[in-house]
């Protein structure tokens, strides 16, 4: 059995990072997506000898002596998820496929987050939809298949393809996705019998944004921190 350490780890994703999806990946490697995309997440820990003796002239270019040591405890293995674009995400038929198995076979990258789980994926906001809260290039870990509960902030994919950010609320007939503020955005109402208005809705768990971007957008649509309501108030003291 061979060890999937840091480095080896390190040396799938440099490996990645050459082929433009998941799915060039495992045709390079002849292993099949669904593995190499645990094997990209982290999840799997071992190769048997017959895999590792097949693939290892392939891998071991990638290896780099500059990775920390190759001693890494099993428990202390970094958790990633694959990251797709908005546009990417309004592209998965959901019918088909689950989204996280699509953001796998179709990354752009891999990226850490503390509280995520298996079967999770990360959003890179392109667009301003989610302006001012996401500015572009905020990286959102999203959760499929979570029972949500009114005042959870999600990420919906709208029957047209339009990804954007809103706040679940429901009641015995219908469910809605709510503007997050009173100045931006709109709010939707769909009867809970309606299968085919959202494509999904998926719960917002972490986000890795761009603080000042964020500042620039809350001031462009005339929205100010509390602390600046504060300074303001200092500066006339």
């Amino acid at each position: 059995m061979r060890l999937i350490d840091l480095k080896l780890s390190n040396a799938f994703r440099r490996m990645r990072a050459t082929v433009r999806t998941n799915v060039e990946l495992a045709d390079k490697l002849g292993l099949s997506r669904a593995h190499v995309g645990r094997i990209l997440k982290g999840e799997v820990y071992y190769l048997d000898d017959k895999t590792w003796v097949r693939i290892e002239k392939l891998v071991t270019p990638y290896i780099s002596d500059e990775d920390p040591s190759n001693v890494v405890p099993v428990q202390e293995k970094i958790k990633s998820f694959p990251v797709i674009s908005e546009a990417a995400a309004a592209m998965c038929n959901t019918a088909f496929i689950p989204i996280a198995d699509w953001a796998s076979d179709y990354a752009e990258n891999f990226v850490s987050f503390s509280e995520g789980r298996p079967g999770d994926f990360v959003l890179r906001v392109s667009g301003d939809s989610m302006l001012p809260w996401y500015p572009p290039n905020t990286l959102i870990l999203a959760r499929p298949n979570e029972r949500l509960k009114n005042g959870d902030r999600v990420i919906a994919v709208l029957e047209d393809g339009s990804v954007v950010f809103k706040v679940f609320a429901e009641n015995e007939k219908f469910f809605f996705l709510l503007s997050i503020n009173e100045t931006d955005g709109r709010d939707f109402k769909f009867e809970k019998n309606n299968f085919s208005a959202v494509r999904g809705i998926y719960l917002v768990i972490q986000s890795m944004r761009d603080e000042r971007a964020l500042d620039r957008a809350m001031t462009a649509r005339g929205i100010t921190h509390f602390w600046q309501n504060r300074m303001k108030n200092l500066e006339n003291a």
